[in-house]
């Protein structure tokens, strides 16, 4: 979606991690929206229960989090 928008090719409509490269070169522009009523989103990580841990799984979660501090 990032590489259309960038195109020109559409508007986009998501978070900014994982677009960081794009924003600092000036390919994209981050446009918060605006409207206070839309619902707020949860970012939300099930497991199956019982399962153990999984690497790429915690690798994940360490990244979302390590962004959303930054934020």
């Amino acid at each position: 979606m990032a590489s259309l928008a960038s195109r020109g090719s559409c508007i986009a409509f998501q978070t900014v991690i994982g677009i960081e490269r794009e924003l600092a070169e000036g390919k994209l522009v981050f446009v918060p929206l605006s409207d206070k009523r839309l619902p707020v989103d949860r970012l939300r990580l099930v497991a199956r229960a019982g399962a153990g841990p999984r690497p790429t799984v915690e690798a994940f979660l360490e990244i979302v989090q390590h962004y959303l501090r930054k934020l």
